[in-house]
């Protein structure tokens, strides 16, 4: 099993699920939006940018997340998007180290066959 679908795995048996009726030593925060917000760490750390994207806009979108964890998941945010950017950003390839520099000018044929 890939490691993002065991990741999956675990996090919806968590997320989006009610909390116990019992509720002597469950703290609803748990439910309501912490694991979301572990989530939206988890899925950054193992490269699922979009998935850690989705839990901080829902993360964002709760009125009564703490301020803390707001400001953190503002900054989490930003990571992903770093991340996001710089992966998807255009590059060139690195010129060809074999053809010195007169890789555009073919009339050195001394020293390049």
């Amino acid at each position: 099993m890939p490691r993002a679908q065991k990741r999956d795995t675990f996090v919806c048996a968590g997320v989006d699920r009610e909390p116990p009726e019992n509720l002597l030593f469950v703290q609803p925060w748990v439910y309501r939006w912490g694991l979301l917000f572990e989530y939206s760490i988890t899925a950054y750390r193992v490269g699922d940018i979009d998935g850690s994207l989705g839990a901080c806009d829902r993360l964002l979108s709760m009125p009564d997340l703490p301020d803390a964890h707001r400001r953190q998941t503002l900054t989490n945010r930003d990571f992903a998007e770093q991340w996001q950017a710089t992966r998807s950003a255009s590059w060139a390839p690195p010129p060809d180290w074999r053809r010195g520099p007169y890789l555009g000018d073919n009339n050195c044929s001394t020293c390049h066959a």
